[in-house]
């Protein structure tokens, strides 16, 4: 389900397992959970993304895929009708219901930059917006599957994933994992997108983690794209500096970490 820290430290949890419409908040000063008012649709896989006035936004996902709400402590959940999402899942790619990347931009837009090609600009005032935003996932990579980062104000790291949208005969990846990377840049009028080097292994289902130094970590994740497996496991870590622009390997991990 879509997880996301609210300005006031409390955390909603959305949606889940068998595409539920349920959510909850959990209240660190009492250690107490609550459950919320449910979602209009139900949904599995899917992001939410807190926004600086306390609301919650929410898309996709199983059940709910071509619809978006917004959750208000006062009066609970709404769909936001004019958020036209069935632009985005019907787009080439396997399992494109899930996950749609999704980050707050400072203007205070919502910015959708994979793993389907098109990018969009995405609103949650009144009933909501999406426009495109004239730029594309470069090339043929489906970063599905793949991580990416915040590493700086509205500057995004996205690596691995396939290189393709075409699944293999099980649904889960094309087998062809990618090394793959690209840079969002949102601090100007218009997002720069651009290519970045490529990184020394590729990965499906890796994880990407900020360090305090500002650099990105790349973590776990396999050749194969096959998920619950540890065929093609990468055990070996790198570090991308956004400075230089480069990546270095470091220690090996001991346990293959996949999907």
């Amino acid at each position: 389900g879509g997880t996301v820290m609210l300005p006031d430290g409390r955390v909603v949890i959305n949606g889940g397992r068998n595409t539920t419409e349920l959510s909850s908040i959990f209240d660190y000063r009492t250690n107490q959970w609550e459950a919320l008012q449910p979602m209009n649709d139900p949904r599995w896989y899917n992001p939410s993304v807190a926004m600086p006035d306390g609301t919650v936004f929410t898309v996709s996902g199983s059940g709910g895929s071509d619809t978006a709400e917004l959750w208000n402590a006062t009066t609970g959940w709404r769909r936001l009708t004019g958020v036209d999402w069935n632009a985005v899942t019907s787009q080439p790619g396997y399992i494109n219901i899930w996950h749609p990347f999704l980050m707050l931009a400072p203007n205070g837009k919502l910015f959708h930059f994979g793993p389907t090609d098109q990018m969009n600009w995405v609103t949650t005032g009144g009933s909501g917006s999406r426009v495109p935003s004239g730029q594309n996932v470069p090339g043929a990579h489906y970063p599905k599957e793949g991580a990416w980062a915040m590493y700086d104000q509205g500057r995004v790291l996205v690596v691995g994933g396939s290189k393709n949208t075409t699944p293999n005969a099980l649904d889960e990846g094309t087998g062809t994992s990618t090394t793959t990377t690209y840079t969002v840049n949102l601090n100007g009028a218009t997002p720069v997108v651009a290519p970045a080097t490529a990184m020394q292994y590729a990965r499906q289902f890796p994880n990407a983690v900020i360090l305090p130094n500002g650099e990105v970590m790349v973590i776990g994740g396999n050749t194969s794209g096959i998920k619950f497996s540890d065929t093609g496991a990468v055990l070996t870590p790198e570090i991308w500096n956004p400075t230089t622009g480069a990546w270095r390997a470091v220690a090996n991990i001991a346990v293959a970490r996949a999907y």
